[in-house]
């Protein structure tokens, strides 16, 4: 059985790359940076493997794991990216 990106980001003995589907439903591969928790939620700032239009290739994503809702959200909100790039820069 083919492990979900969840289950590969939750793993703290895995660092392989994880699978999201776009709008488009296409298959967009990630490489995962850094698992964060911060204020009772985890974080996963994830770069994907071949760029996407719009990104440079210094920037990264940053997705809420929504362990409840089996589901990865992109975070958008500059106050709460800005804190996870302090705790990535404490790594």
């Amino acid at each position: 059985m083919e492990k979900t990106a969840l289950d590969i980001l939750l793993d703290e003995n895995c660092d392989d790359n994880f699978f999201l589907y776009d709008l488009d439903d296409k298959k967009i591969e990630f490489e995962q940076h850094a698992i964060i928790p911060l204020d009772d939620k985890i974080y996963c700032i994830a770069k994907p493997v071949e760029p996407l239009e719009g990104m440079e290739d210094d920037e990264a994503i940053v997705f809420l794991i929504d362990e409840e809702k089996e589901e990865l959200i992109e975070i958008v909100d500059e106050e709460i990216i800005e804190k996870l790039f302090v705790e990535y820069d404490k790594l």
